[in-house]
């Protein structure tokens, strides 16, 4: 609750401000959980590094998680966390040789996907 407040009264992604209040974020959190959990390195390495996907073993991998975590948070499905959206790396763009431009697009085809799982299986009123 601390570090979200102090993200919403910063204004300061979710991330820096628990790194402000704990000294460590989710990411790193996440890492040591699911290294604790004996679940394979690599998938470890994927999770600790989605915010700095270049500083991961596989920096591909990180990239698409890191760009998969933004896109979601830009379409507020990962509504438990900061109000403001951590920056897009441009070296995870670079990696995947993904044009920034392209992401409205993207997200725009997301949502109505989504949309279209939800209405399956919740009918016209579900979401």
């Amino acid at each position: 609750t601390e570090a979200l407040l102090l993200s919403r009264e910063k204004g300061i992604p979710l991330p820096a401000a628990e790194r402000e209040v704990f000294g460590f974020d989710h990411a790193h959190l996440g890492g040591l959980l699911l290294e604790r959990w004996n679940l394979p390195l690599s998938l470890v390495d994927l999770v600790r590094h989605h915010h700095d996907p270049v500083e991961a073993g596989n920096v591909l991998g990180a990239s698409i998680l890191h760009v998969a975590d933004f896109m979601a948070a830009g379409l507020r499905f990962a509504q438990w966390g900061s109000p403001v959206i951590g920056p897009l790396q441009a070296s995870a763009c670079k990696v995947l040789a993904l044009e920034v431009d392209a992401l409205e697009g993207m997200a725009r085809q997301a949502e109505s996907q989504i949309q279209e799982v939800m209405h399956a299986f919740f009918g016209p009123e579900g979401r």
